[in-house]
């Protein structure tokens, strides 16, 4: 039988005095899957996708400074939020699979990178290969009204509360923009997974990821830009058949 999320209030955790929350939305006694959100997103938006993983895996999800239910300012520089996170998260969550979505993609690139140990996977969803980035427009330097123009998806979590988080949006895309992407290929095996109607990172680019890392696997689901959330089930059955695929591949060099 298949564990169920666990109630979020009861599951969370305040770290680096307020600035990170660290929500377990899953628990499980086998690898731990560690989530960190799109830009202006928080924990919260994983749930479905923890909810559709397979038993045994611990989801957990992180709010970084300033969104969710932690305090403080967002960072512009996912360099500075990366070494937050490596000071203050347990280590033993940082040994799983290190899942970002959109930005929160940059963010296990450079934590995995930063890391003395690799984890154990990294897996990016919707998430510009570092060396496609020019192929688009700075979405930091739209005016209100184009940013607004750009968001208006109707899977969008910003499409109706743009003015409401206009300023955390913003400071996220900054961090976004201004990313440098780690100089060696990634040494984990790497899961990219692409939305086969999405904008702001599109299909045919996602295969570029095997320029990043030493061994990438590719995948596209149905969706847009927030498949996470619009095609959970999905994107949790490409993440099963990868680490499935890991396991075999493990158990044969053995």
């Amino acid at each position: 039988m298949n564990p169920r999320p666990t109630n979020s209030h009861s599951a969370y955790t305040h770290l680096a005095d307020g600035r990170i929350g660290l929500r377990r939305l899953r628990a499980g006694d086998g690898l731990t899957v560690l989530c960190f959100p799109h830009a202006g997103g928080q924990s919260l938006g994983f749930r479905e996708l923890a909810a559709q993983l397979g038993r045994g895996l611990a989801v957990y999800a992180i709010d970084p400074p300033g969104h969710g239910w932690a305090s403080g300012p967002p960072s512009e520089s996912i360099e500075e939020v990366v070494a937050m996170y490596r000071a203050h998260l347990p280590p033993a969550l940082l040994g799983g699979v290190l899942l970002g979505h959109s930005m929160g993609g940059y963010v296990a690139l450079t934590l995995a990178a930063a890391l003395s140990a690799p984890p154990h996977a990294v897996v990016v969803g919707a998430t510009r290969p570092p060396c496609r980035r020019t192929d688009y427009t700075a979405l930091s330097e739209l005016g209100d009204d184009a940013l607004r123009a750009t968001l208006d998806d109707p899977q969008s979590p910003h499409a109706s509360l743009f003015e409401q988080f206009r300023d955390l949006v913003r400071a996220d895309l900054r961090a976004f923009d201004r990313f440098t992407a780690p100089g060696a290929p990634l040494r984990s095996p790497l899961l990219a997974v692409g939305g086969l109607d999405d904008p702001l990172c599109r299909a045919e680019h996602m295969f570029d990821w095997r320029d990043h890392a030493a061994d990438a696997t590719v995948d596209l689901l149905a969706g847009g830009h927030f498949f996470v959330q619009s095609n959970a089930r999905a994107y949790a059955l490409s993440i099963q058949r990868f680490l499935a695929m890991l396991d075999i591949r493990r158990d044969c060099h053995r």
